[in-house]
């Protein structure tokens, strides 16, 4: 996959997790590059109702929310996605 120029990426867990359980997870799954933040009151998982994960929200640069997706649906999806968010 090319490089994303000017994209950001945001990993959240939910806030039940320790910081030293996600710096486990983080170097298992192998991600150098990626941070982890904790939501500790959930706020963010309540507000975009995140029943499970991944749980991914694309946003344009003005924060506008652009585009969705619950679950897994495979790297094609993720493709899709990226394309119609014009990354």
């Amino acid at each position: 996959m090319r490089r994303l120029e000017g994209a950001n990426v945001v990993a959240l867990a939910p806030g039940g997790y320790s910081a030293e359980v996600l710096e486990r997870a983080r170097s298992a799954w192998g991600v150098k590059n990626l941070p982890f933040y904790r939501d500790p009151g959930n706020t963010l998982f309540k507000r975009f109702k995140v029943g499970g994960v991944p749980h991914t929200v694309f946003f344009d640069n003005r924060g506008k929310k652009k585009k969705e997706l619950k679950g897994y649906g495979g790297l094609e999806a993720f493709r899709k996605a990226l394309e119609d968010v014009g990354l």
